[in-house]
């Protein structure tokens, strides 16, 4: 874990240069690591922050998933999730309910109409059993969101490429940065309070009013949940 002051300083930026050598090598040969490109450099600013990647090399630990589920079953006050792409997998689904049931603010900030009708149906298939334990869930329609920011605790948040779903999770290479700090959560927090005044808030009253037929494109989409 690296402190840095801005974006593009501190050791934190290795670990994203290394993986970007990483891929380099492996697709031209060519090794990129030396002391031009990592030359020595010491700690800045005072924000604590790692970055993580993860792919299929990562089977064995899938790292993102299992730092996101481990900060899930720590939270004692709130889990807020932004995210295009909803399709969670048991594990993530059942952090997040039992967060709700022992009182956690849990939170999603979902897209009302997507560029992938199958996800979108897949991840509303998990909504009711999200709603009984007391999460809270927002779809925004006037646009479609792409952040993927997760912010727990008010004192820990990560953004990257990685959407809550089993994909990113497990097939795509994916890359998080995630900041150990109450500055950088706060930040974010407002940002997902200033884009959930843009939403439509769903109830279950709603939900128990749905059509047979989506009803039926959430079913079948569930089903394909684990490939999507």
């Amino acid at each position: 874990m690296a402190r840095f002051a801005r974006a593009d300083s501190g050791p934190v930026v290795y670990t994203l240069q290394e993986v970007f050598c990483q891929d380099w090598y492996h697709a031209t040969g060519e090794d990129l690591v030396s002391e031009v490109y990592f030359p020595v450099i010491a700690d800045a600013g005072t924000i604590h922050a790692q970055f993580l990647a993860s792919g299929p090399a990562d089977e064995r630990w899938q790292a993102i998933h299992t730092v996101l589920f481990a900060a899930m079953n720590l939270a004692n006050t709130r889990i807020w999730i932004e995210t295009p792409y909803f399709v969670p997998d048991r594990p993530i689904l059942m952090a997040l309910q039992t967060a709700a049931l022992r009182g956690v603010d849990v939170r999603l900030l979902l897209p009302g109409k997507s560029d992938h009708p199958l996800v979108l149906y897949a991840g509303r298939s998990f909504i009711d059993d999200l709603l009984a334990a007391g999460v809270r869930v927002f779809e925004m329609y006037r646009a479609m969101p792409h952040a993927k920011a997760v912010m727990i605790d008010s004192n820990f948040a990560t953004l990257g490429s990685a959407n809550m779903d089993q994909r990113s999770f497990r097939l795509n290479f994916e890359g998080n940065i995630f900041f150990y700090s109450a500055e950088i959560a706060s930040k974010l927090e407002q940002d997902f309070l200033n884009a959930c005044a843009n939403t439509q808030e769903v109830t279950e009253a709603q939900r128990r009013q749905l059509g047979k037929w989506q009803r039926l494109a959430e079913s079948i989409a569930r089903l394909l949940a684990p490939l999507l």
